[in-house]
C-alpha cells in the first residue's frame, strides 16, 4: 500500500518539475525576445545617428574634390536658368507697359515736377522688388560664375551662404539701370493718362460708386432672403415627419397580412370589427374591406333607393370581389326584405321606416357638407351607416386612393426625372365658381400681387374648356404649380382638383380645403403645398418664386412618383362585404346631421374680404 502511494507521489513530483521547467523556458524566451527587440532598436538608432554624422562630416569637408565637376556644372546651370527666367518675367512686364505708352498724350508742365518725384520714389520701390527677386544664393552665383566659363572648384550647392552677403546689396551689371529707365518712362506715361482721364470720369465714377454701394448693400439682404426661404422649405419638409412617411408606406402591408386568409364571423369577431370606424378614426380601412374574405356567406340584398340598378349579381362578379354573395335591386317594394338600403344625398322623412330591426340605412353623399349640410331631412330619422368622403364613414368613398408599391418603405432620394424642364409659366387655375364659401378668390387676388397666376374659366380672362384634353396637356408642359382650391373648407373634403388636375398632369398642387392633417393622411408625402403653412399669400408667393428658380427643390415635390398607384376602391365590393359584417357590429348615429355638418366640421370666411383658414393652435404656421 505504501509503495502505491510513493509511486503516485513520485509521479506528481516529476510532473510538477516538468511543468515548472516548461513555464520557465517560455517566460525566458519571451524576456529574451523583448531584450533582442530592444537591442535591435538601439542598434537601429545608433546606425541612424552614425549616418547622420557621416553626412554632416561630408558637408563639412565639401571643399574637397568629392563632388565631381560635372555635377557642379549642372547645379550652376540650373541656377543661371532660374535667374534668366526671372529676367524674362521683367522683360514681359516692360513690353506690356510699352504698349500703354501709345495712349499717352502731352503732360501739363505744372504736373511734371510732381510726376518726376513720384516716379523716382516708384523706381526705388521697384529696385527693392527686383532685389527681392534675386536671392542671396543667386547673388553669390552672379558674383563668381559666368555661364560661359568653367565652374570654379569652390562652389558647392550644399554649402551655407556666407553671412556677409546681404539681400540689399546692389545687383551687379546693368540689369537694374535698364529696368529703372524703362520703368521711369512707363510710370510717367501712366500718371499722365490717369491725370487726363480723372476729370472726365469723375461724374461717371461717382455714379458707379453709388450704384456699386447700393448693390453691395443689397447683397446681404438678398442672401438673407434666400437663407430664410431655404429654411422655410426645410420646415415644410418636416411638417411630414420621417416616421409618418414610414407609416404611410407600410400601413397597407400590415393590413394585407391581417386579412390574407378567410375569417369566421364568430371566431374572428374582434379583427373584423376593426373594419368599422371608431370615434376618432384616422384610417380609411379601404384595403382591409377589399381584402377581407369570409368562410361562410349568405346572399344579401341591397336596395338602391335612388338608382336605376337592376336586381343582378354580375356587378360583383365583374369586379372580382372577394365577397360577391350580394344582389342589387331598385325595387322600393322590396324594402322590407332588403338587408341594406342606400339613400343618395339626404334621407327624407317621406321614406318608409324599416320594419326589419337589423336593416342598415346608408346615407350616401360625395358633395361637401358646407354645400349640403343636411344628411337627413328630419332629426327623428336615423341613419346607421354613411358612404362619404369622410374618413370616419363606414364606407369611405374618396375621389382617388394612393396605394404604395410593396417594395417601397420610404421616399426615394432622387426624382425619376426633371419635372421643371421646359416649363416657363408658374401658376395656373381652372375655376368657374367665383363666389365659393371659403372666399378662395380673395386669397388668389392677394396672391396675384406677388406672382403671376393664370386663371382659366369664368373667373379669369383666359379661356380653355376643361373638356378639351389640350388644357391639361398645357398644364403638364407649361406650368409648375396648380391651385387645387376646393369651394369649401370641410373635414376630409379633397376632390379631383388634387388628383386629376394636379397629380395626373405633373404639377405641384397648392391646396386649400381640408385640414392640413387630412391632406397628410391621404396624399403622397411631400407632394403638395398647403396655404395654411404660410403666414400670408405674400409669403407663399415668395416661396413659389424661390422654387421656380431652384429645380432641385422643386423636384423634391415629385419624389413620390412611381412609388405607388391610384387604385380602384371598388365601393360595391366593399359595400357587399360590410353588409355581411353588419350583425357583428350594430351601429348608428345619434344625430346624423350633427355628425355630418356640426361644429368644427367646416370653416368659413369671417367676412367678404377674408378667406377661410384652419389656422389654429395645433397647426404649425411656417
Amino acid at each position: 500500500m505504501m509503495r502505491v502511494h510513493f509511486k503516485r507521489f513520485l509521479f506528481i513530483a516529476v510532473l510538477f518539475i516538468f511543468c515548472s521547467t516548461f513555464i520557465l523556458q517560455v517566460y525566458k524566451s519571451k524576456v529574451e525576445g523583448k531584450f533582442r527587440l530592444h537591442l535591435l532598436n538601439i542598434n537601429k538608432a545608433y546606425s541612424e545617428n552614425l549616418r547622420y554624422e557621416k553626412i554632416k562630416f561630408e558637408k563639412k569637408h565639401s571643399n574637397d574634390d568629392s563632388v565631381s565637376t560635372v555635377n557642379k556644372k549642372e547645379i550652376v546651370k540650373s541656377k543661371v536658368d532660374e535667374v534668366a527666367d526671372r529676367e524674362n518675367i521683367v522683360d514681359k512686364v516692360v513690353i506690356q507697359q510699352k504698349e500703354k505708352i501709345a495712349d499717352v498724350v502731352e503732360i501739363k508742365s505744372s504736373n511734371i515736377e510732381t510726376t518726376i518725384k513720384k516716379t523716382i520714389a516708384d523706381s526705388n520701390k521697384l529696385k527693392l522688388e527686383v532685389n527681392d527677386r534675386v536671392t542671396p544664393e543667386n547673388k553669390n552665383i552672379f558674383g563668381n560664375i559666368h555661364p560661359d566659363k568653367n565652374t570654379p572648384g569652390n562652389i558647392n550647392p550644399g554649402k551655407k551662404i556666407p553671412e556677409n552677403i546681404h539681400p540689399d546689396k546692389e545687383i551687379p551689371g546693368n540689369i537694374l539701370s535698364n529696368i529703372q529707365k524703362e520703368a521711369t518712362k512707363l510710370l510717367l506715361a501712366s500718371v499722365v493718362k490717369e491725370s487726363k482721364l480723372k476729370q472726365n470720369k469723375s461724374k461717371s465714377n461717382n455714379n458707379t460708386v453709388i450704384s456699386k454701394t447700393n448693390l453691395l448693400n443689397n447683397l446681404p439682404k438678398m442672401q438673407n432672403e434666400n437663407d430664410e426661404l431655404y429654411s422655410l422649405h426645410e420646415r415644410i419638409k418636416t411638417f411630414t415627419l420621417k416616421i409618418e412617411i414610414y407609416n404611410f408606406y407600410n400601413r397597407d402591408k400590415i393590413t394585407k397580412m391581417l386579412f390574407k386568409h378567410p375569417l369566421d364571423l364568430k371566431q374572428d369577431r374582434k379583427l373584423l370589427q376593426t373594419l368599422f370606424p371608431n370615434e376618432n378614426e384616422e384610417s380609411d380601412r379601404i384595403i382591409g374591406q377589399l381584402d377581407v374574405k369570409l368562410v361562410n356567406t349568405t346572399t344579401k340584398k341591397i336596395l338602391f333607393w335612388h338608382s336605376n340598378a337592376n336586381a343582378k349579381t354580375k356587378y360583383f362578379e365583374e369586379l372580382k370581389c372577394n365577397i360577391n354573395d350580394c344582389v342589387i335591386t331598385n325595387d322600393q317594394k322590396q324594402i322590407d326584405t332588403s338587408d341594406a338600403v342606400m339613400y343618395k344625398t339626404a334621407v327624407r322623412s317621406s321614406n318608409p321606416s324599416p320594419k326589419r330591426p337589423n336593416q342598415v340605412r346608408i346615407f350616401s353623399n360625395l358633395e361637401s357638407a358646407g354645400n349640403f349640410p343636411k344628411a337627413v331631412s328630419d332629426i327623428k330619422i336615423h341613419a346607421n351607416w354613411s358612404e362619404t368622403y369622410r374618413v370616419d364613414s363606414v364606407l369611405v368613398a374618396p375621389y382617388e386612393r394612393f396605394t404604395p408599391y410593396s417594395k417601397f418603405t420610404d421616399l426615394p432620394k432622387i426624382p425619376i426625372r426633371n419635372f421643371a424642364k421646359g416649363k416657363t409659366k408658374r401658376v395656373a387655375w381652372f375655376v368657374s365658381n367665383c363666389k365659393a364659401k371659403n372666399n378662395r378668390f380673395e386669397y388668389v387676388k392677394e396672391l396675384q400681387k406677388y406672382i403671376t397666376v393664370d386663371i382659366y374659366g369664368g373667373c379669369g380672362k383666359l379661356k380653355c374648356k376643361r373638356t378639351n384634353k389640350g388644357c391639361f396637356k398645357m398644364l403638364q408642359t407649361d406650368y409648375k404649380f396648380y391651385l387645387s382650391f376646393e369651394n369649401t373648407n370641410c373635414k376630409d373634403y379633397i376632390t379631383e382638383k388634387l388628383y386629376w388636375n394636379a397629380y395626373q398632369n405633373d404639377v405641384v398642387p397648392i391646396v386649400m380645403g381640408a385640414h392640413p392633417n387630412d391632406y397628410k393622411r391621404v396624399a403622397p408625402p411631400r407632394s403638395y403645398i398647403h396655404v395654411d403653412m404660410f403666414h400670408s399669400p405674400k409669403q407663399l408667393a415668395e416661396y413659389l418664386n424661390f422654387l421656380d428658380k431652384n429645380d432641385d427643390l422643386y423636384n423634391s415635390y415629385f419624389l413620390w412618383k412611381n412609388t405607388g398607384d391610384f387604385i380602384n376602391t371598388k365601393s360595391l365590393c366593399r359595400l357587399c362585404a360590410m353588409v355581411h359584417l353588419a350583425p357583428i357590429n350594430p351601429m348608428w348615429y345619434d344625430d346624423t346631421n350633427e355628425w355630418w355638418s356640426g361644429k368644427g366640421i367646416c370653416r368659413g370666411a369671417k367676412s367678404r374680404k377674408t378667406y377661410a383658414t384652419w389656422k389654429i393652435e395645433n397647426i404649425p404656421i411656417l
